[in-house]
């Protein structure tokens, strides 16, 4: 009887240095995921400054303007498709910006150079 008692006092003994250590895990846990949550808020802020210094240099500057606006038109859109206005070839742009970034820019089969692998279009 004494025996066990004796393993029931270590069995006890033992499972209370396991709620302990579960404990101080718990409360480790804790502070890991308050410093992700810090840590994604910083690049979060990150991304919020890099977009609001370039808005405010592209609303400030006019040249700036309209190369951003010539590399979007020149990289997405074909010079020799009948564009009306610098408008319409603007917003053909960013649609077609707007597909890559949707879907990605479908990937050329080796060896034959009119076969995309990806989608072309919805």
């Amino acid at each position: 009887m004494k025996q066990k008692d004796e393993e029931i006092a270590r069995l006890n003994s033992e499972l209370s240095n396991v709620q302990t250590d579960f404990d101080k895990l718990k409360e480790e846990h804790a502070e890991l995921q308050d410093k992700v949550k810090k840590d994604e808020g910083a690049i979060d802020n990150t991304k919020t400054d890099v977009d609001s210094l370039l808005m405010s240099f592209l609303n400030d500057s006019t040249f700036a303007r309209k190369k951003v606006i010539d590399y979007m038109v020149n990289e997405y859109t074909s010079p020799l498709s009948p564009y009306k206005t610098m408008a319409d070839r603007l917003d053909n742009a960013m649609s077609a910006m707007r597909r890559f970034d949707e879907d990605g820019e479908p990937i050329q089969v080796n060896g034959h150079p009119f076969m995309f692998v990806g989608t072309v279009g919805k």
